[in-house]
């Protein structure tokens, strides 16, 4: 990314960190930020200073745009929440790799699927279809940025999985088995605040149906084998994902990602706790899709999937 854009992306150019033509109500309504030092304890506050330093651009109102980093929560929260998730992610790391009770079965190399015929391939080329036409937005629109947007990301995936049929392309179907809630939720609850073309809209909304369609055909059809459900693990990942992946992103580029830095609307009302809510309410949808995919998967092909791994 080019000087020029990461400027473009902190807001420097338009105003949307709240630096220049931001009225001190519009911040007031925009933004749950708290106050650089109040009431926090010496070491949170250097810790909060040291994270504004990464990116000293961003500022407190979010604007009206969903793509651009502000500090809806303040630096000094953020950093006790990343304090806090390390702890976390320290422990189901080292349980992980010490053969803990997470993601039993998905070391095996079981590929034991089916071989590509005529209808995965139309379903691959669609993939593709799609990948190239977002690929074109995000150029013409600079913003490539956003290819890092799990359903942007789930998109280019589909098409290594659906021309592979080897043990890594099996482990990605069966965590997007988990993590499909997210296209169902990109689809029923879109946030378009900042599309404007209508065919890049209606883009939008076939990608996120393929999105959808893409593992219900597989699993129907026995593509892949499907390993023991389980919620805890796959959850986690993703978290970390949002934490150590998409939220440091976000602030060092200024262009946010997965709503890391300020909420979607519709988490507006829980203020500055949205982002840990976000990742519960997270679990809560991963768990309910491993049902809905149990269910679907007996209802379709006769297999009752191993649930010795949900937790």
């Amino acid at each position: 990314m080019s000087e020029t854009t990461r400027k473009r992306a902190k807001g420097t150019e338009n105003g949307i960190n709240g630096e220049t033509n931001s009225s001190e109500s519009e911040n007031k309504v925009n933004s749950k930020y708290t106050g650089e030092g109040k009431g926090w304890p010496l070491a949170v506050v250097f810790a909060g200073k040291l994270l504004k330093r990464v990116n000293p651009q961003i500022g407190t109102d979010t604007g009206k745009s969903k793509i651009y980093s502000a500090w809806w929560i303040s630096p000094e929260q953020t950093a006790l929440e990343l304090l806090i998730f390390f702890i976390i992610t320290v422990h189901f790391t080292w349980q992980l790799l010490r053969g803990g009770n997470y993601l039993k079965g998905w070391d095996s190399n079981d590929t034991s699927g089916r071989e590509l015929d005529v209808w995965d391939r139309i379903i691959a080329w669609n993939s593709v279809f799609h990948a190239v036409i977002m690929i074109v937005y995000k150029i013409k629109r600079g913003r490539l940025a956003f290819l890092l947007q799990p359903c942007n990301m789930w998109t280019i995936l589909f098409i290594y999985v659906s021309f592979s049929r080897s043990t890594f392309s099996t482990v990605l179907f069966n965590f997007y088995l988990h993590a499909m809630w997210g296209s169902w939720l990109g689809a029923l609850a879109a946030d378009l605040r900042d599309y404007s073309d209508k065919k890049e809209i209606l883009w939008f909304f076939t990608n996120h149906f393929t999105l959808i369609v893409f593992p219900l055909y597989h699993v129907a059809r026995q593509t892949f084998p499907i390993f023991p459900l389980d919620s805890y693990a796959t959850w986690m990942i993703n978290c970390v994902l949002h934490y150590w992946v998409y939220f440091p992103f976000s602030l060092y580029t200024g262009w946010q990602i997965q709503y890391m830095m300020h909420p979607p609307t519709q988490l507006r009302i829980f203020g500055r706790w949205y982002r840990p809510l976000m990742c519960l309410i997270g679990y809560v949808l991963t768990y309910i899709t491993c049902h809905g995919i149990a269910w679907y998967t007996h209802y379709t092909t006769g297999f009752v999937i191993p649930w010795d791994g949900v937790t």
